[in-house]
């Protein structure tokens, strides 16, 4: 959902809300992505946590700068300080108002939201010779 708003805002040339600097990191993953590791710790009967994510990713800033462009609308980034995103964030909480994720609450507070993703490259990777490392 938190997608297609965005989404939204950029095809109508609206600006793109960013609560925070955007300076934080937040690391990806795509469906597909998620779907071939759970294919392949079932294949090479991997036991335990597996966390999956991008093995390369930028800020919440780049990646949004990156779809503005690549969209060439007149959508542009509108930063919300900190101490603003964070009493915004905290007001819709106890309004309320719209569930909040942890994302929400972490971007307010210029947090990254990383995984360690090395067993999952070690382990499931290594066993396809590298051809998802890239995409992982």
């Amino acid at each position: 959902m938190r997608s297609k708003i965005i989404f939204d805002w950029v095809r109508c040339g609206r600006p793109v809300l960013i609560l925070g600097s955007g300076q934080n990191r937040y690391q990806l993953l795509d469906v597909r992505d998620m779907a071939e590791g759970i294919r392949l710790i079932e294949a090479t009967k991997g036991e335990g946590v597996f966390s999956l994510g991008a093995q390369e990713f930028q800020t919440v800033r780049e990646d949004l700068q990156m779809l503005l462009e690549h969209a060439k609308t007149e959508a542009q980034l509108r930063f919300f300080p900190r101490w603003i995103a964070c009493a915004m964030v905290r007001g819709i909480e106890l309004a309320n108002m719209i569930p909040l994720s942890e994302w929400h609450v972490m971007s307010a507070n210029g947090e990254d939201s990383v995984v360690d993703i090395s067993r999952a490259l070690k382990s499931l990777v290594g066993a396809q010779k590298g051809a998802m490392r890239k995409r992982l």
